[in-house]
């Protein structure tokens, strides 16, 4: 898998680890740093990596995506009118590194520091 990440400054000690069983092959091809960014759960110099989670819902007739990284307590929202396209906004995004990232409010437990 190709590598889109790289370890920012720390946040705090990660929840859990699991290993992905998923990405299917299709999916990793078509969106290969999506697919990185939700399954790897350890940085490249072998620290945990809290995985990321993508929360998919029609909201005015529009496909809309958020984008939460756990890892770095932060969130993006993309909206489109078609999933493929939605699914590829989201890719170039990671890829580009030009999601509008929020920091991350409620909706489960804050990192310390």
């Amino acid at each position: 898998m190709a590598k889109f990440l790289s370890k920012g400054q720390p946040v705090g000690e990660s929840v859990r680890v699991t290993g992905p069983s998923w990405p299917d092959a299709d999916f990793a091809r078509d969106y290969p740093a999506l697919a990185e960014y939700m399954c790897l759960d350890r940085w490249e110099d072998g620290s945990v990596r809290e995985t990321a989670t993508l929360l998919l819902f029609v909201e005015r007739g529009r496909l809309t995506c958020c984008v939460t990284d756990r890892d770095g307590n932060r969130v993006a929202f993309i909206s489109h009118t078609e999933l493929q396209s939605l699914l590829e906004a989201v890719e170039d995004g990671l890829r580009s590194n030009s999601l509008d990232w929020r920091e991350r409010k409620g909706g489960g437990p804050k990192k310390r520091n």
